[in-house]
């Protein structure tokens, strides 16, 4: 009888330790002692990610902006050694009815997020329940720039969740980063950068 309680307290033992901790995005955001460690997981426990997911449009005339956002889970992130929850967004723009550009069908799962995917648009985890920043890769001018989804219309469900409606898109250049700088072709972004966008 000691021996089986013996085998099995060993294997509760290494069974707790194989577990990564599970740490809140939103404690991580607000809590300056949390610290990551190697193998933990930055989770979005509460949801807050949730309501920036989904189909979001502009439209005015024959000019449509697409915006698509997704949530991975698990994604293993090798610089750290970590694992992360991330909102990752892919856009589509047609301007007096020619496509301008499209990253639509871009594969973007947990898997390859960081290696090998064609990623458009990123977050690095939580803000605040209505604010999600990106960073953003926009193929058609060969640049970067910064995104903010603000939401700026929502309704609350019984349970306090977010429901959203309309969001501000509002899109800057990431400072020294355009891939050519010194082209003038480079200048401003294939999409919109200012505009609200409406929950499909």
């Amino acid at each position: 009888m000691r021996k089986i309680i013996f085998i099995l307290t060993i294997f509760a033992t290494f069974s707790c330790k194989a577990q990564s901790p599970i740490i809140s995005m939103v404690d991580f955001e607000n809590d300056d002692d949390l610290e990551l460690i190697e193998g933990c997981y930055l989770k979005d426990v509460e949801n807050k990610l949730h309501p920036f997911v989904g189909i979001w449009e502009w439209t005015d005339g024959s000019n449509i902006f697409t915006v698509v956002i997704e949530k991975l889970e698990l994604v293993y992130e090798p610089h750290t050694n970590t694992y992360s929850d991330f909102l990752i967004g892919k856009y589509k723009y047609v301007e007096n009815g020619v496509n301008i550009i499209n990253t639509l069908d871009n594969e973007v799962n947990a898997s390859n997020m960081w290696n090998g995917a064609v990623v458009s648009m990123w977050n690095g985890g939580y803000d605040t329940d209505v604010l999600s920043r990106f960073n953003f890769k926009d193929f058609g001018k060969q640049k970067r720039g910064d995104v903010k989804i603000i939401l700026t219309e929502y309704l609350t469900d019984i349970e306090g969740n977010i429901v959203p409606i309309k969001a501000q898109w509002s899109l800057k250049d990431k400072e020294k980063t355009p891939f050519t700088a010194s082209d003038p072709s480079t200048y401003g972004f294939s999409v919109p950068t200012d505009v609200e966008l409406t929950k499909q």
